[in-house]
């Protein structure tokens, strides 16, 4: 049962395409769209259900090796987020493109 004090986080989870570690482990690039804004929503829900941020120490993943040129990130990016101006209304979109450390086969992804 819940907490009394907990509170819902709804994500929605769409998987965007599959590809390897260097040691040839399965990773997953997925699409999370929270829904509600909690703190460490996306990576507690994605550890809960056994899918770790790459380089998550803090819930669960191995954190990456120090000689790894993405050494202390976890592989976690805001593609596009929006917002409204407060000052307008209007809603503002700010997109980025995953940084160029990340596995080609992410990088790659159309999402």
């Amino acid at each position: 049962a819940p907490a009394p004090q907990s509170r819902a986080a709804g994500t929605r989870v769409t998987e965007i395409t599959t590809g390897h570690d260097l040691q040839g482990g399965r990773q997953v690039l997925l699409r999370l769209e929270p829904v509600t804004g909690r703190m460490h929503q996306l990576r507690v829900q994605a550890a809960h259900r056994g899918l770790p941020i790459v380089g998550d120490a803090l819930y669960g993943e191995t954190p990456l090796p120090a000689d790894e040129p993405r050494a202390g990130a976890i592989l976690l990016h805001a593609r596009s987020i929006t917002f409204t101006d407060p000052d307008t209304g209007a809603a503002v979109t700010v997109g980025a493109p995953p940084p160029p450390w990340w596995p080609a086969w992410a990088r790659a992804a159309n999402c």
